[in-house]
C-alpha cells in the first residue's frame, strides 16, 4: 500500500456552514429529547485522515463564533482553517437509530464571498471536496470552480441534497449513505440508481455494517467491499466521512483501472480505525490492518 505521489498534495475540503450545536434543553414544541453533537459531515473527521495520510487540507466555509475554537486544534494539526464566522446558532439535528439524523434547524443560510471564490481559483489544491449539508448553490459553485480549473470534484452528499448541482463539467466522484436515503439493504441498486441521477464519474455508498458498494460510469458491475468487523465499536457518527477521505486518496492517486477498488479498501480501513475509536492512521497503521484483515473477503463484484 503507497501513499500520496507528493508530500505537497492538498485538497481544498467546504464543509457544512457551522458544526452542530449541543441542545442543552428540550427543543419549545417538540417532542424530542435534547440532542447531542455529531462528530461527522463538519469536515473534520476526513480532514484529521487526510492529513495523517500526507494530504494537506484547507477548510473553507464558514462557521459559527462558538465553534472557532476548533480552528486551534486544527491549526495544531497541521489542518488550515480559512473559515468566517456566523452569528447565532448553528446547525442541530436529532440523533435517530441506524445512523440517521433528522435536521431539528438547518443552520444559517450562506453564500460562496468573493473571497472564498479567489482562494479557490488560485490555490494549489488537487481537488476541491465537500462534506455536509451545503446548499444546492454552493455546490454548484465548488463544482463549476473545479471544472474551471479540470481538478475532480468529490462530494459526501446527503438525501436531501439536489445530486444535479455538481452537473457542470466537473468529474465528480460522490459518496452517498444507504442508511440516509432509507436503502438498507439495496445499496448495490442505490448505486446505480445515483449514478443516473447525477451524472458523476463514481458512486460509492456507504452501508453500515455491511460495507461499501462503487460503481464507474461506463464500468460493467458494482463492486462490493464488506466492513471489517469490529468488536467494540466506539464511535458510528462520522464513519462515512472516514471513508470518504480514503477514497479521495485512492481516486487521486491510484492508476484508472484500479481507482476504484482502491477507494473501497482504504475507505474501509480508514472507516474501521474511526469506528474502533482509533485515532487516524498512516500508511503504515493502514498496512498493517490490512495484513490482519488478509483472511476477510476483498473487493469483489457484487
Amino acid at each position: 500500500m503507497k501513499g500520496p505521489n507528493s508530500r505537497d498534495s492538498m485538497v481544498v475540503l467546504a464543509r457544512k456552514p457551522c458544526p452542530n450545536e449541543v441542545c442543552e434543553t428540550a427543543l419549545p414544541g417538540c417532542n424530542a429529547s435534547p440532542v447531542v453533537a455529531c462528530s461527522g459531515r463538519d469536515g473534520i473527521v476526513a480532514a484529521l485522515a487526510l492529513e495523517r495520510l500526507g494530504v494537506h487540507v484547507e477548510l473553507v466555509g464558514r462557521c459559527t463564533v462558538r465553534r472557532l475554537r476548533r480552528s486551534d486544534r486544527a491549526a495544531a494539526l497541521g489542518i488550515g482553517w480559512d473559515t468566517a464566522h456566523l452569528n447565532g446558532i448553528g446547525a442541530l439535528p436529532a440523533v435517530l437509530p441506524r445512523s440517521r439524523t433528522f435536521p431539528v434547524i438547518a443552520g444559517p443560510n450562506y453564500a460562496p464571498t468573493a473571497e472564498e471564490g479567489r482562494y479557490l481559483v488560485e490555490c494549489p489544491a488537487r481537488a476541491i471536496a465537500a462534506t455536509g449539508p451545503l446548499e444546492n448553490g454552493h455546490v454548484a459553485f465548488l463544482a463549476e470552480t473545479a471544472a474551471g480549473r479540470n481538478l475532480p470534484f468529490f462530494w459526501n452528499a446527503l438525501c436531501c441534497a439536489d445530486l444535479s448541482a455538481a452537473n457542470c463539467g466537473a468529474r465528480v466522484y460522490l459518496q452517498v449513505s444507504a442508511a440516509e436515503f432509507g436503502a438498507d439493504g439495496r445499496a448495490e441498486a442505490l448505486a446505480a440508481e445515483v449514478l443516473v441521477r447525477s451524472q458523476a464519474a463514481a458512486v460509492i455508498v456507504t452501508d453500515s455494517n455491511r460495507g461499501a458498494y462503487g460503481l464507474l460510469r461506463g464500468g460493467p458491475r458494482v463492486l462490493r467491499v464488506p466492513a471489517l468487523p469490529i468488536a467494540y465499536p466506539l464511535r458510528q457518527g462520522g464513519a462515512g466521512e472516514a471513508h470518504f477521505a480514503g477514497a479521495i486518496i485512492a481516486f487521486l492517486d491510484c492508476p484508472p483501472t484500479s481507482r476504484l477498488e482502491r477507494a473501497l479498501a482504504i475507505g474501509r480501513l480508514v472507516a474501521a480505525r474511526h469506528v474502533a475509536g482509533l485515532a487516524p492512521g498512516d500508511w503504515t497503521d493502514l498496512r498493517r490492518l490490512e495484513d490482519n484483515a488478509a483472511d476477510l473477503p476483498r473487493v469483489h463484484v457484487a
